[in-house]
C-alpha cells in the first residue's frame, strides 16, 4: 500500500487491536508484562510514511507497561493482514 489508508480503514485496522485486547483477556494467563486488565484498549492508530517511502502503522495500546513485548507480540501476529506491504508498530504506554 503506497497511498494513505481511508477513515474506515484505520478505524476497522483500531477495532480489530481493541478487539484483540480484549482476547488477550481471555488468555491473560499467557501474558507476564504488567498489564490493567479492566482498561486495556487501542486508543489510536496513526499511518505514517517516513522520507526513505518506508510506511505503516502506529498502534497505541494503553495500560500496559512499554515493555509489555508478549502483549505487543500478540497484537502484531493478530494485525499483520493489515499491513499490506507496509508495516505495523505496537506501542503498550500507560
Amino acid at each position: 500500500m503506497n497511498k494513505q489508508p481511508s477513515f474506515e480503514e484505520i478505524k476497522k485496522l483500531r477495532d480489530a487491536a481493541s478487539a484483540l485486547c480484549d482476547q488477550a483477556f481471555n488468555v491473560r494467563a499467557d501474558f507476564h508484562s504488567a498489564i490493567n486488565w479492566g482498561d486495556l484498549d487501542c486508543v489510536n492508530v496513526e499511518w505514517f510514511m517516513d522520507a526513505e517511502g518506508e510506511h505503516g502503522y502506529n498502534i497505541y495500546i494503553e495500560e500496559a507497561s512499554p515493555l509489555a513485548e508478549d502483549l505487543q507480540n500478540f497484537i502484531f501476529d493478530g494485525l499483520v493482514e493489515y499491513a499490506g506491504d507496509g508495516c505495523i508498530r505496537i506501542v503498550t504506554e500507560w
